[in-house]
């Protein structure tokens, strides 16, 4: 009695532990819509009634499996149907074969209701040919009879095996034939074996028989010269037997054959020539060069180095700055870098080199902050083709010309109303990556299907905002036209995916930017501040900031299409101005350098709100007055303020030291009481630059007269 408990208590202990053990590390479901078997099954069809494992049908190392599905209908009421599924090595469908009444060989055999594939067994190779026999149940054949039933032993054939291809052209060449050869086997022998050829970037492929070499498992066929160009080859091969069965490879997609340049590419258009910002362009490179050197690539079409005549500069994301050629990298694919140079009519031609690799999306590491890349394949890849590792699809910026003739001829893109959709080879583009990790931005060269693998996901820009304020800054020869202070449905008022940040600054420039240092980002300055629609007001703080010595227009756009319940003010709290934009949408400020940029506020909402905001701003002054000027010292531009606290007519005239008028900047001007602002640009009434020194500038209204002391320091 004793020895029975004991045996019992262990018993429960191993069942304990057998119960606990994790049997399962892995699945994979097969349905109509898993596993990649398809959608080819019908309500009622009992799909996985019966499964039996067959081994390795295919010959790829993977067994494969029947599958019954005896209800199935396709010729006729529950005839049935058996699947032979080739597998993955992660258990998904490969290919499938399906064997019934009107497909898989087996045709005109079957009567409805025969039920087909109730039962299935493999039987192993019955037939000696190598391949793996299947038994089939079919219990309510009536052919002797209502439901005698029978049974259906199935000699099944092997799928051809393509073992290898190999370009057998040695270095293809542009405009080479290229000779390609491949090893087919089957046990019933291959009834056709097919080349599959195309120009990579191209989306239809072009097929070819390939030929068998007498005695022997070897079939050649020849790409034509037409189709080996500059961008590289993608190719295929098919094989089928007499039984329709097929195989490929690669099993998806394709295989790439790079092809040598030996001259390179020269491009096609023009590069641009200037001195000013808006002549910078960025270049990238399309192939693997031999000599990636910018020296080797650049010198023997632009001279020697000379920073009087050309200058090369690299985006460094660590320390977020450009440096300047020698410290550059090499120029290869996925690279891009900037250029400016003096000289007429050049074009960059790059010297030998091979087409890059189009078998698998091409990838580029991404630090956090900006990047700048270029296109690394000669053809044009659409932006719905590049993703993030998460699979969103990013935005881009371009900085180049731009249609509109009043912008700058070149300055970067806005966002929201001239979206990059697609990259050019030869160009360069920039793009931000919000997280503090590095990621990899993909980019995919296949044009096979109209699914690129790109996320469907929302990119991460304000699309189909209600309404916006665009800001357009000038100052001389410098632009920013991509500022948006704009109201979108599924906006935040913190950081969210539709606010842009404001890119990085090239040359001598001028930059607008709205700030958000409490959003604690991987940047505090943003050209898009997306907001929710405002139930009273909304207010967009920004700052403007140039390294040209000038002053700064601004000028504000689509202000006609904000709901006339709100007002729109722009509010100046270091001039203690505020300015109805409905009425005049265009400003002029002296801002500082990067290191001191201009604050100012956009302002909108119902008048109640308005009120609050605008309390300072729309004070009136007690008495005349005239404020020291700012900046002083200053160069060469400087504003002067000053406060009326009766409407007047004002006078404002610069001297020099020796008494002498110099500029008149208000003459007999009738002003409403507030504070008002003035711009003096250093120059003179006859429009010349004045030299460096103390200067007088006197304010008069009526009895009032006033003088302050200004310093130009050049």
């Amino acid at each position: 009695m004793f020895r029975r408990i004991v045996l019992v208590l262990l018993l429960c202990v191993l069942g304990t532990a057998a119960a606990g053990a994790q049997i399962v590390t892995d699945h994979q479901k097969i349905s109509a819509s898993e596993g990649g078997f398809g959608t080819t099954l019908d309500d009622g069809d009992f799909f996985s009634f019966s499964v039996a494992s067959l081994g390795d049908v295919d010959g790829d190392g993977v067994g494969d499996l029947a599958v019954g599905a005896p209800l199935d209908n396709d010729g006729g009421p529950s005839r049935g149907a058996v699947y032979v599924l080739f597998l993955n090595q992660d258990g998904t469908v490969k290919d499938r074969q399906k064997i019934s009444d009107t497909a898989g060989g087996f045709t005109g055999r079957l009567d409805d209701g025969d039920e087909f594939g109730l039962s299935v067994a493999s039987l192993g190779d019955v037939d000696g040919d190598g391949v793996g026999d299947l038994a089939v149940g079919a219990p309510r054949d009536d052919d002797g009879g209502p439901n005698r039933g029978a049974v259906y032993v199935l000699f099944l054939n092997a799928v051809p095996v393509v073992e290898e291809a190999v370009v057998v052209t040695d270095t293809p060449m542009l405009d080479d034939e290229i000779s390609i050869s491949a090893t087919v086997t089957d046990n019933s022998g291959a009834a056709n074996v097919a080349l599959s050829f195309r120009r990579a970037g191209d989306r239809t492929f072009f097929a070819t028989d390939m030929t068998p070499q007498e005695g022997s498992d070897t079939y050649q066929a020849v790409i034509p010269a037409f189709a080996v160009s500059n961008r590289g080859i993608e190719y295929f091969i098919t094989a089928t037997d007499d039984q329709g069965l097929s195989t490929r490879l690669p099993e998806s997609g394709f295989i790439s054959i790079p092809i040598y340049l030996p001259d390179g590419i020269t491009n096609a258009e023009e590069q641009h020539r200037g001195t000013t910002i808006e002549d910078y362009r960025f270049l990238s490179i399309p192939l693997n060069l031999e000599d990636q050197s910018p020296r080797d690539v650049l010198e023997e079409e632009l001279g020697t180095y000379d920073q009087t005549q050309w200058r090369f500069f690299e985006w460094q994301a660590e320390p977020q700055a450009f440096v300047e050629f020698p410290n550059t990298a090499d120029m290869e694919p996925g690279k891009a870098f900037l250029l400016i140079l003096r000289d007429d009519e050049n074009f960059i031609s790059t010297g030998a080199g091979a087409t890059v690799a189009t078998d698998k999306p091409f990838s580029i590491p991404l630090h956090p902050r900006w990047n700048v890349f270029g296109n690394p394949f000669n053809f044009t890849i659409p932006v719905d083709h590049i993703r993030t590792m998460n699979g969103e699809t990013p935005v881009l910026r371009f900085f180049g010309d731009k249609d509109d003739e009043d912008l700058a001829p070149a300055a970067w893109n806005d966002p929201v109303n001239d979206e990059v959709e697609e990259i050019e080879p030869f160009e360069g583009y920039a793009v931000f990556n919000h997280s503090s990790e590095i990621d990899t931005l993909f980019i995919n060269p296949d044009f096979s299907s109209d699914d690129p693998g790109a996320s469907t996901a929302k990119r991460g820009k304000a699309t189909t905002p209600s309404w916006s304020i665009r800001i357009l800054a000038r100052s001389q020869q410098a632009r920013d036209i991509d500022n948006r202070a704009t109201v979108v449905a599924g906006a935040s008022d913190t950081w969210d995916p539709m606010d842009q940040p404001e890119p990085p600054v090239i040359g001598d420039y001028v930059s607008v930017y709205f700030t958000h240092p409490e959003w604690k980002k991987n940047t505090a300055r943003y050209s898009t501040d997306a907001r929710p629609e405002p139930t009273d007001g909304a207010v967009w703080p920004f700052e403007v900031t140039t390294t040209t010595p000038d002053k700064v227009h601004l000028t504000f756009e689509d202000v006609a299409d904000i709901p006339p319940e709100f007002e729109v003010w722009l509010v100046d709290d270091i001039l203690q101005i505020a300015q109805d934009l409905r009425e005049t949408k265009t400003y002029t400020v002296v801002a500082g350098g990067p290191t001191d940029p201009r604050p100012l506020k956009l302002v909108v909402g119902k008048p109640g709100f308005m009120g609050g905001e605008l309390q300072a701003s729309r004070e009136i002054p007690t008495r005349f007055e005239l404020s020291p000027n700012f900046p002083n010292p200053f160069n060469p531009s400087t504003t002067i303020r000053y406060g009326l606290p009766t409407a007047a007519k004002i006078s404002l005239v610069v001297y020099n030291v020796l008494g002498e008028k110099v500029a008149t900047l208000e003459a007999g001007v009738e002003r409403e009481a507030g504070y008002h602002a003035v711009i003096w640009d250093g120059r003179s009434n006859g429009g010349t630059l004045v030299a460096s020194g103390v200067y007088f500038v006197q304010m008069r209204a009526g009895a009032f007269v006033q003088t302050q002391k200004m310093v130009l320091v050049k």
